[in-house]
């Protein structure tokens, strides 16, 4: 599928700030599923953007607003085609070759154990954390990897209930499950846990869904034969082509479509963000003769 992305983030501020550093992470990735025709950013106020690729292989735009300002506008508008149609295509594995899998993987890719033994706030070591009378699901060595991380989504969307403005940008796990709520951010910080839990690489990814009128969070799991796939544990759906992914990370502060930091006396007033996701209408190649004739 095709789309045309545009997204607008505003912050106000109180009174003016002064030289303003901002990063921004809201160009789609590129990967195996995803190609980009085309990406686009404009500042208001007008600023210089250095492009550079993070540690997570992320797009970033960086940008400095030295003048003294009350308003930050950016403006995204993309053009991304995706093709990953059917999510279920995996090779499975005998349980013996899935353990035998991940060694290999892990040998050849040692910056795969950051999505295993990284801990925060967001992502909890399981032990610290008061699940026993929630029952989560415990890891089968003879059912599949892709199975037990289905089961793990079904138990993560019966555990917490979807509110918005539950919960914020830097809530620890230890208070998503105190409350049992929150928004995608939070589904996807307790499916990693839980499956980092087992041993198994597990990453945040920050992107947008085709009906989402704001950003969405899911988590991508490193499955045996198939390299990478996402879980959107907060509409019990495995990623497809519906999806277009932004950034990665090991948790929602690697993958945050917008930080910076300012001088001044003012505070954050508000942040508007608008999201537009509109699918395109799919465009045959032309054929030989039509190329031509259209050259000409």
């Amino acid at each position: 599928m095709r789309f045309w992305i545009e997204h607008e983030t505003r912050l106000e501020f109180t009174q003016p700030v002064y030289e303003h550093h901002c990063e921004v992470r809201l160009s789609p990735r590129v990967d195996p599923f995803h190609r980009i025709f085309s990406v686009d950013l404009h500042i208001d106020p007008p600023a210089s953007l250095f492009n550079y690729t993070d540690a997570f292989g992320n797009t970033v735009q960086s940008f400095d607003i030295l003048k003294p300002h009350q308003v930050l506008v950016t403006r995204l508008r993309s053009e991304v085609e995706t093709t990953q149609t059917n999510p279920f295509d995996v090779a499975f594995m005998t349980p013996e070759q899935e353990i035998a899998w991940y060694e290999q993987r892990l040998k050849e890719n040692p910056l795969l154990w950051q999505y295993v033994l990284h801990r925060s706030e967001a992502v909890s070591d399981w032990s610290s954390l008061e699940v026993a009378n929630l029952k989560p699901p415990i890891r089968d060595p003879q059912k599949s990897v892709f199975d037990s991380v289905m089961q793990a989504v079904q138990w993560t969307g019966s555990i917490l209930q979807y509110q918005y403005g539950i919960s914020h940008t830097h809530s620890s796990l230890h208070d998503i499950l105190s409350q049992r709520k929150g928004v995608c951010q939070d589904f996807s910080h307790l499916l990693i846990a839980l499956i980092r839990s087992w041993k198994i690489p597990a990453r945040y990814v920050m992107g947008y869904m085709e009906g989402s009128v704001s950003t969405h969070a899911w988590v991508d799991v490193l499955i045996p034969g198939a390299g990478w796939r996402g879980f959107d544990a907060t509409n019990q759906l495995c990623v497809n082509d519906l999806y277009i992914p932004v950034a990665i990370g090991r948790d929602y502060l690697d993958a945050a479509p917008q930080r910076g930091t300012f001088k001044g006396n003012a505070v954050q007033q508000s942040q508007k963000i608008h999201v537009n996701l509109q699918q395109q209408p799919f465009k045959p190649p032309l054929d030989p003769a039509q190329q031509q004739q259209t050259v000409q």
